[in-house]
């Protein structure tokens, strides 16, 4: 997979660098740009399997940072079947 390049790493990295600098705010639409990226991914039957903090990418854009959702090591296409979901 390639992917573009965010300059600031990980969620993770970001708010042990600079969390305290992180207004709330920020969080709120960093929150909500992973919520739309796991729609996306739901809509697309694929399931993530890891979403963690260190699985976010961040990068500045404009006046705020964006947020995606990377590392798809343990994702898996969705099989339309109750219980896990595994495959």
């Amino acid at each position: 997979i390639v992917t573009e390049y965010l300059s600031h790493g990980s969620l993770r990295h970001l708010l042990q660098r600079d969390g305290a600098r992180v207004t709330s705010t920020a969080l709120l639409l960093m929150a909500k740009d992973a919520a739309a990226g796991m729609k996306y991914l739901s809509q697309n039957r694929i399931l993530h399997r890891d979403l963690a903090a260190r699985n976010l990418l961040v990068k500045a854009e404009d006046t705020r940072f964006v947020v995606k959702v990377a590392d798809f090591g343990l994702s898996r296409v969705a099989d339309g079947t109750s219980g896990s979901g595994t495959t």
